[in-house]
């Protein structure tokens, strides 16, 4: 499955999905899991966001 195929409907579960694990994250309590568990979810918003991005504008 190539990039250009992904569903707009998937790339919106991805980016929900992002910004639950964001939000998880700041309930805890060590740091250094927050931050990783923090961090990993702002990625996939970063990347779901740009994706969807590119979907929009190729359509």
């Amino acid at each position: 499955m190539k990039v250009s195929e992904i569903d707009i409907q998937i790339l919106l579960f991805m980016w929900c999905l992002g910004a639950a694990l964001s939000a998880v994250a700041l309930l805890i309590p060590i740091y250094y899991i927050f931050a990783i568990v923090g961090a990993v979810g702002w990625i996939c918003v970063g990347l779901s966001s740009f994706l969807i991005i590119l979907h929009i504008k190729k359509a």
